[in-house]
């Protein structure tokens, strides 16, 4: 069956278009229109359900004292956008005046007016740093830090460094995009896959997390609030998470520090012992690390 426009058939399809241009022949607008029409289509459909926040890359490099920021893609308001090289985050600093030993600073992608020329409109999002967090309302988050004498930049490592008192660099808000609800940056993420790879005496939900961490590297917002409640129900029955509805529709340090709580708590016995006896008989420590956790 041949369908000259297969928008205009009778019943849904779906297709894949692909445009071939014999030697000589001279591109019309049509043909330029359906160039640019089909992978916008494509990419808009992937990401249709997905929060504002990071997609694709945009991720953090250290390379000697500079940080570097990787190309990627992120959505802002319904619109995608991209930046194709890396970005040498230190170099940006360095070369714009910011008070050393001051306040967080916060890292902003804003949207600028639209270019226009031949016919082309160009959005875009541009790097600004502010001691205000309510700028962070105009553009999308991409860290935070402290500007501070004979220092540099460096990447959090472990589950500790991440909160907010602790490090200069910061990513605990940054909004990873992901359906409905943005979540941590997958830096975030790779401290928590090393800290239970490491935890001694690990629990049932422990090795679940440990699990969907090894194959998709991120964690929904809703797996994250899943794990919390579940070790609440099995370990921390007298200890409220005390979270609140907008703390937990993205990434936070109190829904962070309410995940760690709950990564920290220790199982006193070897999990087949845990299954086989009556769940009074299982000691659980909550409040302070083991003497042999890399993180104590």
């Amino acid at each position: 069956m041949m369908i000259n426009n297969p928008v205009e058939a009778e019943t849904a399809i779906f297709y894949n278009k692909k445009l071939e241009f014999r030697h000589g022949q001279i591109l019309t607008c049509e043909m330029l229109k359906e160039i640019n029409a089909f992978p916008r289509n494509v990419l808009s459909a992937t990401f249709r359900d997905f929060s504002d926040g990071i997609l694709a890359g945009v991720d953090y490099i250290q390379k000697d004292r500079d940080l570097l920021i990787t190309g990627g893609l992120v959505k802002f308001k319904e619109e995608l956008y991209y930046m194709p090289e890396e970005f040498n985050l230190s170099h940006y600093l360095r070369e714009n005046s910011y008070p050393e030993n001051s306040e967080r600073l916060f890292l902003v992608l804003v949207p600028q007016e639209d270019l226009i020329f031949e016919g082309t409109v160009v959005k875009i999002l541009k790097l600004f740093a502010s001691s205000q967090k309510e700028f962070i309302n105009n553009g999308i988050l991409i860290g935070s830090f402290r500007h501070e004498e004979n220092s540099y930049l460096r990447i959090p490592e472990n589950i500790e460094s991440h909160f907010l008192a602790k490090s200069r660099f910061n990513l605990l808000e940054v909004p990873f995009a992901a359906p409905q609800k943005p979540t941590f940056h997958p830096i975030i993420f790779k401290s928590v896959l090393r800290y239970l790879k490491e935890k001694r005496l690990k629990n049932l939900l422990d090795w679940q997390l440990l699990m969907l961490l090894s194959e998709h590297k991120v964690l929904s917002i809703e797996t994250v609030i899943t794990y919390i409640d579940a070790v609440h129900s099995e370990f921390l029955k007298n200890d409220s998470r005390d979270l609140s509805e907008t703390e937990m529709q993205g990434p936070n340090e109190k829904l962070y520090k309410a995940f760690i709580k709950c990564l920290k708590t220790q199982v006193a016995e070897p999990i087949e012992r845990k299954m086989a006896e009556p769940k009074e008989h299982v000691h659980v420590q909550t409040d302070v690390l083991r003497s042999e956790d890399p993180y104590n």
